[in-house]
């Protein structure tokens, strides 16, 4: 009983999270040219991108952020996400502190749409909505120092260009990184009605939820996968089957997104990764 209607709550919170998110917006037309308008920060180079990212810092303040290849074993991580990646970003280097090992980890991320990989893109590029804007937090790191991996947290009609000019950006630099996307768990607004209890919660019904939420990013990585080699597979929905909720409720009762992830094999592109030259 506990355990269901913990799991009841975690979905009755995502759906308030969500509702405050957009699942319907304008995207620029710009993403359908064959090239990012000419002032985009990813076609200057790593000393120009440097010095556009640290004007808008404060004295003091490191435009480049960058980390010594573990002797762990650890992965050098940049990545954004929105509020569901937040905790995760949050707990995961005091996971791996207590397992023994230190965690690199850097990131650009926001809560809702803003955390989305195209917001991000835009924003970090100062081209569309953010039109001479540009805040290139996580591109002045990834042009100027080294990283072994990056990730993202999944939103509504994400498209393969969103993620394909992040990946291109990286393998310029860094050509042996790896890429990850987090598990896109089921959510409140997939059910016909809002449950009222926890009868609903059934193994067969997160099945259901499960490969609904897959089938998309099935089609989104199948696209992905004719350039990058990429790979993924279903651990949330295993896991909920499993064993839920095995720690992703914490002590104070604030959820935590799932560690797990679908990794993402990616080697270099026959194009060597233009970024749509």
């Amino acid at each position: 009983m506990k355990t269901k209607l913990s799991l009841l709550f975690l979905l009755i919170c995502s759906g308030f999270v969500f509702a405050g998110s957009p699942s319907q917006f304008k995207v620029d037309p710009g993403w359908d040219s064959d090239r990012f308008p000419d002032h985009a920060v990813c076609y200057r180079s790593p000393q120009e991108i440097k010095a556009i990212y640290a004007k808008t810092l404060r004295d003091g303040q490191k435009p480049v952020t960058s980390y010594r290849k573990p002797t762990s074993g650890a992965l050098r991580i940049v990545g954004t996400g929105h509020s569901f990646m937040g905790p995760g970003y949050k707990t995961l280097p005091i996971i791996c502190r207590a397992a023994g090992f230190e965690q690199p980890l850097f990131t650009h991320y926001g809560g809702g749409i803003r955390g989305s990989v195209r917001y991000k893109w835009e924003q970090e590029n100062g081209i569309f909505q953010f039109d001479g804007k540009a805040k290139p937090k996580l591109l002045a790191s990834i042009s100027n120092a080294e990283w072994d991996a990056m990730m993202w947290g999944p939103y509504f009609n994400d498209r393969p260009a969103y993620y394909a000019c992040w990946i291109d950006f990286c393998l310029k630099y860094n050509p042996h990184m790896k890429f990850y996307l987090s598990d896109s768990w089921p959510q409140l607004l997939q059910l016909d009605e809002f449950p009222t209890s926890e009868d609903v919660l059934t193994a067969e019904t997160f099945i259901r939820l499960g490969k609904e939420r897959n089938t998309h990013y099935t089609e989104l990585i199948g696209v992905l996968n004719k350039k990058y080699d990429l790979r993924t597979d279903r651990s949330l929905t295993r896991l909920v089957r499993s064993r839920w909720p095995l720690g992703l409720w914490s002590s104070s009762m604030r959820i935590v997104p799932p560690i797990q992830l679908h990794r993402l094999k990616s080697k270099r592109s026959e194009s060597n990764g233009s970024l749509r030259s």
